[in-house]
């Protein structure tokens, strides 16, 4: 069988697979956002040819108009003979607004209370002049390295040195090279490189923030803890579904899936790095060391370890302390002998990002009571008061992400990011500019928000009807409320050739997402022993909590009882964490301190979250203006 894609063509043997499972086969990265099971609908690819039937699910989320013109599903159209594709949903083509900065400034990259020299990374250089050997001074190699390292640079290591085969079979051509000048490498009691000359200016480090969605990168000169680049990408796990339960799935489903997981975020971090050193024209033999953050499910498939126990009562990981080895041995494409530490976990999914993010925002020092809220495709939470803290992870990431919402997309270019209602007028903006195409998390917070505000959706989060509609709204919003085979819509935006609405299901969904972190919130407290609406500080850390608006969050009771002028934009504090924990040793222990003093909350077990979590699902009561 034939199947062209694009300008190639295939020859195939379907054996009754999916457009998607043969297009993955090809090489092909597809954006399956519900790991190919036709809930989210997604995965629309327009193919003709000789196809299997429409499935049920194909019906309910094409429109006659789509099917009309060749969309399917690819997850569930099964090619029975030669067929072509015209379009599909590529990882790839996926252009997301990606947060890379946190609110903490490069200057501050070593906060540590100002009390220790932090311009002090876990990897050091120094430029020695190594004696050459003689009849009087027949000292090894590797001996007189270290020696002089102690007597110039004032570096005593431990007298077990780690040192690889492949530095001693090269050491003696480096010090000969430059004629006993070298600059060493080193973190604390192993030897990473002996260099001929001096190199000493030529220090540095990456960072990442390995996130569901998307994964970030810097790279930062280990002298100053400056920052010289970023770059970013779309995790390219979201092939296998946009959130973590349908990734453990697929990493179950056959033997190597494991295996290809890892092989994909490793490409990612590799690719990013040789992003990252094209961009400040470095070389990457001069990176030393990696610092690598990520929620609990992100580093044990870094790492290729069993998730399944993740998704399973009673929710426990493989490894929750700090991970460090050699970076090549992990896959990480940097010099022999650079070292990878990944950054510890906490409990359940809340893993080293979070870790990462308090280091930034430094909560466990702040006075009074704050919360850190990372809002991504999971939400953690983190509380901390009177030198306690307390963290949950709540499911809230597949609305916020554009998941199960009709016409949701990632923060991508053509997605609705804000709306306001002004009179009768209906105001958004597009990300990228020009005409939308659906609608992202911080769009669908604000379009429910506006929608509560004028008294459109009530606080059941029922969508009115037009002739229930108070006097008070206008036609011309009256008129956007309309039924189509879905059920119940209000219309942002129409012409003659594109519309996108909102859904009655996409309210609900909606509801689920900040009915979860409202009980999150509330289970906290009560365990803390304070109140939701005494919280001194709201720290809104991830790329979604960077740019809901705050005022259309406290209204849809996603943070019950907060001030929204407590709450506080950090940016991409899991980065900046990172960021910190690579240019200073000190932050780099903190993290190991954090993981063992932050105590783990499984909501699960917790006896009233239920009950929070219904009673967050109502809306708070709004006066229509």
């Amino acid at each position: 069988m034939k199947i062209e894609i694009g300008t190639r063509i295939f020859e195939v043997d379907s054996a009754g697979a999916t457009l998607a499972e043969l297009m993955r086969r090809l090489g092909f990265s597809l954006d399956l956002p519900c790991n190919g099971r036709g809930s989210c609908g997604k995965c629309k690819a327009q193919v003709f040819g000789s196809l299997s039937e429409l499935t049920d699910a194909e019906r309910n989320h094409l429109s006659e108009e789509e099917i009309g013109s060749g969309f399917r599903l690819a997850c569930q159209v099964r090619p029975l003979g030669d067929c072509s594709v015209k379009s599909y949903p590529s990882v790839r083509e996926t252009s997301l607004n990606i947060l890379v900065d946190g609110a903490r400034p490069d200057s501050a990259l070593r906060p540590d209370g100002g009390s220790q020299d932090l311009a002090a990374p876990l990897v050091s250089k120094h430029a020695i002049q190594v004696p050459e050997p003689s009849m009087q001074d027949q000292r090894y190699y590797l001996d007189r390295v270290l020696d002089t390292l102690e007597t110039e640079a004032g570096v005593a290591l431990a007298d077990r040195v780690h040192a690889s085969r492949e530095l001693l079979l090269s050491l003696q051509r480096s010090i000969e090279e430059c004629r006993g000048k070298v600059t060493v490498a080193h973190a604390r009691d192993r030897i990473i490189s002996v260099e001929p000359g001096d190199t000493a200016l030529q220090h540095y480090g990456v960072a990442f923030d390995v996130g569901t969605t998307t994964v970030v990168g810097y790279l930062v000169d280990l002298r100053t803890g400056v920052q010289l680049a970023t770059a970013s990408c779309t995790n390219p796990q979201v092939a296998h579904g946009a959130d973590l339960v349908s990734r453990i799935t697929f990493a179950s489903s056959s033997e190597g899936s494991r295996e290809v997981l890892r092989f994909e975020i490793l490409s990612a971090l590799n690719e990013l790095i040789q992003e990252l050193v094209s961009k400040a024209g470095v070389s990457h033999r001069h990176i030393y060391h990696a610092v690598i953050a990520g929620n609990t499910c992100m580093t044990h498939m870094l790492l290729g370890l069993e998730t399944s126990t993740l998704a399973t009562m009673p929710y426990v990981g493989l490894l929750g302390r700090s991970y460090h080895d050699e970076a090549t041995r992990m896959g990480l494409e940097l010099r022999s002998g650079a070292l990878v530490s990944v950054l510890p976990n906490i409990g359940g999914f809340v893993g080293s990002d979070t870790i990462a993010g308090v280091i930034a925002s430094e909560l466990d020092r702040r006075a009074g009571t704050s919360l850190l809220l990372d809002l991504g495709t999971n939400g953690e939470l983190v509380l901390s008061s009177g030198g306690r803290l307390l963290a949950c992870s709540t499911a809230a990431g597949p609305a916020f992400e554009g998941a199960h919402v009709v016409q949701g997309m990632r923060g991508t270019k053509g997605a609705i990011e804000s709306v306001t209602i002004n009179g009768e007028e209906v105001e958004f903006r597009v990300i990228g500019g020009g005409k939308p195409v659906g609608i992202c998390g911080s769009g669908l917070v604000q379009a429910v928000s506006e929608l509560l505000r004028v008294g459109i959706v009530d606080v059941t989060g029922r969508l009115r009807g037009p002739g229930e509609l108070e006097e008070h709204i206008g036609p011309g919003l009256v008129q956007r409320v309309q039924e189509d085979s879905r059920g119940r819509r209000f219309v942002l935006f129409s012409d003659s050739q594109t519309e996108v609405c909102l859904y009655q299901s996409d309210i609900r969904e909606l509801q689920l997402a900040k009915g979860a972190i409202s009980a999150g919130f509330s289970v906290l407290c009560k365990r803390m022993g304070v109140s939701c609406s005494n919280i001194d500080t709201v720290l809104l850390a991830g790329a979604f909590g960077n740019y809901v608006d705050k005022a259309a969050a406290v209204r849809i009771g996603m943070l019950p009882g907060v001030d929204e002028n407590k709450i506080v934009p950090l940016g991409n504090a899991a980065g900046t964490g990172a960021r910190m924990a690579l240019a200073s040793e000190a932050a780099l222990s903190r993290a190991e301190q954090l993981a063992r003093r932050i105590t783990y909350v499984e909501l699960g077990n917790d006896p009233g979250f239920q009950d929070e979590f219904m009673e967050a699902m109502v809306f708070p009561s709004c006066v229509a203006d």
